[in-house]
């Protein structure tokens, strides 16, 4: 089974009722993670075809992507616990 690699990101403009393209993320991945803090948008983990990732990218309202610290190990298909 083929997975597509996602690197774009998009925003809801609700007011507008439509989402806009913002800025790509410099690693795709899929079955990632993403969490909002502190005004910032987080896209942890996931998985690249081949490897389960460790980065962290962050998205601020400038329309940046910034790389963050890595995680000590990677992290897939997160889970909540219970």
């Amino acid at each position: 089974m083929s997975h597509l690699q996602c690197y774009l990101l998009f925003t809801a403009q609700s007011h507008l009722d439509n989402w806009v393209k913002i800025a790509p993320l410099t690693k795709g991945r899929w079955r990632h993670r993403m969490v909002t803090l502190g005004g910032h948008v987080y896209c942890i983990g996931g998985y690249d075809g081949k490897n389960k990732l460790k980065s962290v990218e962050k998205y601020d309202r400038y329309n940046c992507i910034t790389s963050c610290r890595n995680f000590s190990q990677e992290h897939a298909r997160f889970s909540r616990e219970k």
